[in-house]
């Protein structure tokens, strides 16, 4: 993980560098553990203002370089947050 002050990360991304179907594009020297990014996983994406969750869509070769193709959750990730402490701290009713 890439600690980030507030949350460890799984890959530092550009927001702006998006491919023509609107995927998020990651490169793989900013990933923290490439194993992390299979298809379907969902990932914890930053760059110096932004954190994100991002559902990992693939992975492709442009040149000599890899990148991983990201589809971003809609909403803030501290909902996402809170719904999951809601979710394993509530007791379900009988």
């Amino acid at each position: 993980m890439i600690e980030t002050g507030l949350y460890s990360v799984d890959v530092w991304v550009d927001f702006e560098n998006v491919d023509a179907s609107g995927c998020l594009l990651a490169c793989a020297v900013d990933v923290h553990n490439e194993s992390l990014l299979a298809p379907g996983k969902v990932v914890v994406a930053f760059d110096d203002d932004h954190v994100a969750l991002a559902c990992v869509v693939g992975k492709i070769r442009r040149g000599s370089e890899t990148l991983f193709r990201l589809d971003l959750a809609p909403g803030d990730i501290d909902e996402y947050v809170q719904a999951v402490v809601r979710a394993v701290s509530d007791p379900c009713d009988d």
